[in-house]
């Protein structure tokens, strides 16, 4: 699969109906601490709320003001915030057989659907810097490698998973 961007998934008023519903998000804790791929002191910084922890608000803005055809077969959905100056995401695999410990190769059944809720907002994909505006998407499998770098500002993604046999309703 090739990553898609997909400028102005959604406007601008949907995503700030959506971040004036949000409540002050979690730090990622415990498993959802990621450690990179290189292993070691690399444990990604980063706040997140899970679909089933969503205050009824927060649902209800999401219902109101995420496109349909996600609304309709999204298999997980999170908020993320990557604070300023401190969150960073280091390179993390996902979908890594070797890290799976698995001797056959993983076909993934969901792609990341990833929201920037915020302007000026970055994600590495495989070593390729995708640099996205409020609403704007990306759309890629768990294979790629993703990562930040810190920020001056606050990077705040609704991250959907959908299912991968539907990637043409998102636009792949």
């Amino acid at each position: 699969m090739t990553v898609i961007k997909r400028t102005g998934y959604i406007s601008v008023s949907n995503c700030d109906a959506m971040v004036a519903a949000l409540p002050e998000l979690p730090d990622a804790a415990g498993k959802e601490y990621r450690n990179s791929d290189a292993g070691g002191n690399q444990v990604s910084v980063y706040k997140i709320l899970r679909y089933y922890s969503y205050p009824d608000s927060l649902k209800a803005a999401w219902k109101a003001n995420i496109p349909s055809e996600v609304l309709n077969s999204y298999l997980v959905s999170t908020f993320m915030k990557i604070p300023a100056t401190t969150g960073i995401l280091y390179p993390t695999t996902p979908s890594e057989p070797s890290k799976m410990n698995m001797n056959i190769p993983v076909r993934a059944i969901g792609c990341f659907l990833s929201i920037s809720l915020t302007d000026y907002n970055h994600l590495y994909l495989n070593d390729v810097k995708y640099e996205l505006m409020k609403g704007d998407a990306l759309l890629f499998d768990g294979t790629y490698t993703y990562k930040t770098d810190t920020m001056s500002s606050d990077a705040l993604w609704n991250v959907n998973m959908v299912p991968t046999w539907k990637m043409s309703t998102y636009g792949a």
